[in-house]
C-alpha cells in the first residue's frame, strides 16, 4: 500500500481519540499539514475507522500492521524534540535506503550532521537542543556516559548566554532544572565522584569551543556542582543576583569613561 510518513504519523495521534475532538489543531500546527484531510484519506483506505460505540477513532487490523512495520516513524512520533532537530522524510528516506538497521543511530548520525549545520548558522539554541536530543536516545539505549556528556553540553551552552542568531545576552542565562536532575541522576549511576566529573566538563567545554562565554569555566564547573547539591532554582537565583551587580559595575565604567572622555573633549 502507498501511504507517506505523514500519514502513519496521523494514522498513529487519531487512534483513541475522541471524534469530533479539537486534534487538528494541535496536528495542522505540530507538522505543518492538513489533517483533517489526511484523516479521511485513512478511513478511505480502511486503515482507520470511527468506533460508534466509543465515539473515537480506531485502527483497523490493516491500520495496526502499517504501525508496525514503521517502528522509527513510531519513535519519531514519540519524540516530540526529535520532530523539532530531524524532518521527518528526511529521517524516513535515510532510514528505508540505509543498510543501518538501528533507527536510533540513523538519528544520531543525522543529529551530528545537523549539529555542524546549526554550529554554522551560529544557531545555539537549535545547536543545544540537537544535543539534548542526542541525549534521549543515549538514555534510551543506556550509555549513559554518552548521554552525560551530551547533558553537559545542553548545560554549558545554557551558561554561555549566546542564541540564535549569534545573539549574546548573559542577561537570559537560566540553568534549566530537568537538566540538572538528569546529570544527578546520571552520576549517581555511574558512581561519579567530583574530581571525574570536573575532568568531563573540562573535555566538553574545549571540544564545544564556544565564540563567547559568559562565566569562566572553574565558575561554570562551581555552578554545576551548587545545582547538583541545592538545585537548580537556587543556582538561577545566583546567577540572577550577579548579573545585577555585573549590570550596575558596566553602567558605573561607563559613566566614569563618559565622564573622562567629557574632560578630555571640553579642554
Amino acid at each position: 500500500m502507498n501511504i507517506n510518513p505523514e500519514e502513519i504519523l496521523i494514522l498513529k495521534e487519531y487512534d483513541e481519540v475522541k471524534a469530533g475532538s479539537r486534534i487538528n489543531d494541535y496536528l495542522d500546527k505540530q507538522y505543518n499539514i492538513d489533517s483533517a484531510k489526511i484523516k479521511d484519506k485513512l478511513i478511505e483506505k480502511s486503515l482507520m475507522e470511527v468506533n460508534q460505540k466509543k465515539a473515537s477513532y480506531a485502527l483497523t487490523a490493516r491500520g495496526e500492521e502499517i504501525i508496525n512495520d514503521h517502528p522509527h516513524l513510531i519513535y519519531y512520533h514519540r519524540r516530540k524534540l526529535l520532530q523539532k532537530n530531524i524532518d521527518l522524510n528526511k529521517f524516513h528516506n535515510t532510514y528505508l535506503e540505509s543498510k543501518e538497521s538501528s533507527y536510533r543511530k540513523v538519528a544520531l548520525d543525522l543529529l551530528k550532521e545537523n549539529s555542524k549545520k546549526a554550529r554554522k548558522k551560529k544557531a545555539w539554541n537549535d545547536y543545544r537542543n540537537i544535543f539534548l536530543s542526542m541525549a534521549n536516545i543515549y538514555r534510551d539505549i543506556d550509555k549513559d556516559q554518552k548521554t552525560l556528556k551530551n547533558l553537559m553540553k545542553v548545560y554549558h551552552i545554557d551558561l554561555s548566554g549566546l542564541s540564535n542568531n549569534n545573539n549574546f545576552n548573559p542577561i537570559m542565562i537560566r540553568i534549566a532544572p530537568g537538566i540538572i536532575d538528569e546529570i544527578k541522576e546520571l552520576i549517581v549511576e555511574l558512581q561519579y565522584q567530583e574530581d571525574e566529573l570536573k575532568t568531563i566538563y573540562q573535555s566538553v567545554v574545549e571540544r564545544l569551543d564556544l565564540p563567547r562565554q559568559n562565566y569562566s569555566v572553574s565558575k561554570q564547573f562551581e555552578y554545576l556542582i551548587t545545582a547538583l547539591k541545592d538545585g537548580a532554582e537556587s543556582v538561577n537565583i545566583k546567577i540572577q543576583k550577579d548579573n545585577i551587580k555585573l549590570t550596575k559595575k558596566q553602567e558605573k565604567d561607563k559613566g566614569i569613561i563618559k565622564g573622562i572622555l567629557s574632560k578630555i573633549f571640553s579642554k
